[in-house]
């Protein structure tokens, strides 16, 4: 993928997060009786598409940063950091 399009998609996966609590956000302020099932669902929802942006925006960044670097990345550390970052969002 392209940076330019890497870039659209971490802004898409902060849009759903901003669409689902903006959804929460007009329920309150219009006072309106709470469906907890859906209001749970939603923040759910909005929780899991931060957590994906977060990871995927440290994953984004890090590839930047490797690409940057003046020496080649060692592929076993550059393998086992990925994995870590992947592991710091799925816990």
């Amino acid at each position: 993928m392209k940076p330019e399009e890497e870039v659209q998609a971490l802004i898409h996966r902060l849009s759903r997060a901003q669409g689902q609590l903006e959804s929460v956000k007009k329920k309150l302020a219009a006072g309106e009786s709470p469906d907890c099932k859906q209001t749970m669902q939603q923040l759910k929802a909005a929780h899991r598409a931060i957590t994906e942006f977060a990871q995927a925006y440290v994953l984004h960044y890090f590839e930047v940063c490797m690409a940057d670097s003046e020496t080649p990345p060692d592929r076993k550390m550059e393998k086992g950091l990925r994995s870590a970052i992947s592991a710091a969002f799925t816990l």
